[in-house]
């Protein structure tokens, strides 16, 4: 089994690091791969340091995404 935690983020650079640290200590059943996603919706904080700073702590694949794009969805 692959379990991928997709994390999307905006201006939560300090959330961020804490989340990650928490999601560095889980361990799972050695059957089990999993990888983490941060998708960056454009952050103007630390975000992006943050993620590529523990990219390279991370004990499991650790994806960073960057979207640039702002896209605004209208419901009625």
């Amino acid at each position: 089994m692959h379990i991928s935690v997709i994390i999307p983020t905006y201006n939560r650079a300090k959330l961020l690091d804490k989340l990650l640290d928490n999601l560095f200590q889980q361990s799972l059943p050695s059957n089990v791969s999993w990888e983490i996603i941060v998708v960056d919706n454009n952050s103007s904080d630390n975000t992006e340091k943050i993620a590529l700073q523990k990219k390279l702590l991370s004990p499991v694949p650790l994806i960073y995404v960057k979207e640039k794009k702002t896209r605004i969805i209208l419901c009625s």
